[in-house]
């Protein structure tokens, strides 16, 4: 500000120039709110996506599971008339042919109609299970495995006509487990047997001299190391039923050289899936379900000296 005579001037930013300046706090503060904007509808997006890829695996999930009930519901008739040799009866296990593309497969529709179903709750999402029977011998490599714990009692399918050898190998992969075996034919015969582990850790005092070692080998697969003995057969055998001792443990069974494993039961299979648009989202499942055979609880004959005789 300068001073002549009786007149003051004012120098300093002309109105137009403060003008400018207000434009440009504008332009920042409309530009700090869009990146806020963006950033919260980014994580909105994010967090939406997430909700429908979890909705989504959960339905493929329970529509994979929801074949295999179907399937585990059926009597052994009705999943024989559903294996694939040369044509396929999807009606015996209630379902629908399955895609063109799947030969030997059956279908399971869900939702539509149904209580808390695709249409009652106005979700176009539909699901399936495209499910298949089959039979198998072996679960683990060339073996049949399964898990034990004590109190169980798990049966080998082994008739003389199916697998002629009178030996076969019994492994098992804990080392605080015993195992206890027999074999048995069609005239009420048996071979009794049982296996401990060697290194191991059991009361191998609390064992008969029936039992024998079972020394380490590396079985590949899943079991790995275990601990594994060939162990003889009764002669005309049917069947081998086998008990875990203290543990729980994990068996595998394996035929002897030049020989295989005959059935063992049916081999199920249910793939779920949900169609969204253009994404097709897949889970699958697989459950192996074994021949019949008799509880542990009627073992008690096996146990039993002499013959069994009811009262009068």
């Amino acid at each position: 500000m300068t001073l002549t005579g009786n007149t003051y001037t004012k120098t300093g930013l002309s109105p137009e120039n403060n003008k400018g300046q207000a434009l440009l706090f504008v332009i920042v503060a409309v530009t700090m709110a869009m990146a806020v904007g963006i950033s919260v509808s980014t994580r909105t997006i994010q967090s939406l996506r997430r909700a429908s890829r979890t909705d989504t695996s959960a339905r493929v999930i329970a529509a994979a599971e929801g074949g295999i009930e179907n399937l585990l519901g059926r009597n052994y008739s009705q999943l024989n008339d559903a294996i694939d040799d040369g044509s396929v009866d999807c009606e015996a296990v209630g379902a629908v042919p399955g895609p063109e593309s799947e030969p030997g497969t059956c279908s399971y529709v869900f939702s539509e109609g149904s209580d808390g179903g695709a249409e009652s709750s106005g979700d176009k999402i539909s699901s399936r299970a495209i499910v298949k029977v089959e039979t198998f011998s072996t679960n683990e490599e060339n073996g049949y495995a399964f898990d034990l714990t004590p109190g169980m009692v798990k049966e080998v399918y082994l008739p003389s006509s199916s697998y002629s050898s009178n030996k076969i190998q019994i492994c098992f992969k804990s080392n605080e487990s015993a195992i206890y075996y027999y074999s048995y034919r069609s005239d009420g015969t048996i071979l009794k047997g049982g296996l401990y582990p060697y290194p191991g850790n059991v009361p191998s005092g609390m064992l008969s001299s029936r039992f024998e070692q079972a020394t380490t080998a590396n079985k590949g697969g899943t079991i790995g190391n275990a601990f594994c003995r060939e162990v003889n057969l009764v002669s005309g055998h049917y069947g081998l039923r086998i008990k875990t001792l203290f543990s729980p443990t994990k068996v595998i069974v394996y035929p002897t050289s030049g020989y295989s494993l005959p059935t063992q039961g049916y081999k199920l299979t249910s793939r779920g899936e949900v169609s969204e648009g253009a994404t097709e989202e897949r889970a699958t499942v697989i459950v192996h379900k074994s021949y019949p055979y008799a509880a542990d609880v009627f073992d008690y004959g096996i146990y039993t000296p002499g013959e069994l005789r009811g009262g009068n």
